[in-house]
């Protein structure tokens, strides 16, 4: 079920789609809509306006729909010869104040606080995994030097091993590959066998460039004046180190940089792709593994990056990419 500005698309809307595709994704990187009509010959089908508040379910049948979000028309594109419309839209909770930068400093807050006091001044509220909200910076000071909230937020959840997004008026930092949201519930776990895959799509990658034996930040430590290092191990069974390019405010933000990068190249040893039939369980941020599908394979958990669910004449499926869960 789609709605343009609050009326249901048209009978008309129907009979020319060509496809609607919504990318759910894990993390910040906006989720998006993408829809291609057939226009016919001008002016059988007019164009929409950019701008439209467009919301869209999807489902296996009518009676088991679930709401894929409210996204905001940017671009118009007509295709000419043959003719084809086609509407791409941002989710529209990404609020043009997120985008605005802004230099300034917080005193005595925690990472959290500043989150909240963001989200605030843009009309959002904010659900921020407590680990993660604790982080208390250099004394609980914390810079914004010509930087969007959006990028601000975004840089130093990465750091903390955090993921940011914004979905149905709340701004959330959870932990990044935990399967879980920032209220701390576990997401709906996506299980695939052999019956849900559309054949020719399904791949899992074992990386090997991703071997590092350890992952180490800088810090400058104010008691002796000294360059410090703080490490995480990535893997055992590799010889190499990583070493993160920028130094750190602090010995405690050093630390959480370094596990946050080991993690991130332990996710990025095994990865994995393939097409299903349509499942609305698959979304961005949840956990997934295969069954009976290959004993290499089987039972090992992945967490879905991006979930591209398309309904098109010939059906729905849900394109999906992950990486290992850590």
């Amino acid at each position: 079920m789609i709605t343009v500005d609050g009326q249901p698309a048209s009978n008309l809307f129907w009979q020319r789609l060509i496809s609607v595709t919504v990318t759910d994704k894990e993390g910040s990187a906006s989720d998006t809509i993408d829809v291609s009509l057939n226009a016919g010959m001008p002016p059988d089908l007019a164009l929409p306006r950019r701008g439209a508040i467009i919301t869209c379910q999807m489902g296996p049948s009518l009676a088991d729909l679930a709401d894929f979000g409210t996204f905001t028309a940017d671009d118009v594109t007509l295709h000419i010869l043959p003719y084809k419309i086609q509407v791409q839209g941002k989710a529209a909770d990404m609020r043009a104040g997120l985008k605005e930068h802004k230099s300034r400093h917080f005193d005595d807050e925690t990472f959290g606080g500043v989150v909240q006091k963001m989200a605030s001044e843009n009309g959002l509220s904010a659900q921020i995994d407590p680990e993660i909200a604790a982080f208390a910076g250099r004394e609980g000071y914390f810079v914004q030097e010509s930087e969007s909230n959006l990028h601000w937020i975004e840089r130093q959840a990465r750091k903390l091993n955090g993921l940011f997004t914004i979905k149905n008026g709340k701004l959330i930092v959870a932990k990044k590959g935990s399967g879980m949201s920032a209220g701390g519930g576990a997401m709906g776990a996506l299980i695939i066998t052999p019956g849900m895959i559309v054949e020719g799509t399904g791949s899992v990658t074992f990386a090997e460039r991703e071997g590092h034996k350890t992952v180490r930040a800088a810090y400058h430590d104010p008691a002796d004046g000294k360059r410090k290092y703080e490490e995480a191990e990535a893997n055992p069974e590799a010889e190499a180190g990583y070493t993160l390019r920028h130094d750190h405010t602090t010995k405690d933000a050093a630390k959480r940089a370094a596990e946050s990068r080991a993690k991130e190249l332990q996710r990025q040893a095994e990865t994995t792709s393939v097409t299903i039939i349509g499942n609305t369980a698959a979304r961005g941020g949840a956990p997934m593994s295969y069954a009976d599908v290959h004993p290499e394979v089987d039972g090992q958990k992945f967490i879905i990056e991006t979930a591209a669910h398309t309904f098109s004449k010939g059906g729905y499926t849900v394109q999906v990419s992950g990486k290992k869960k850590v």
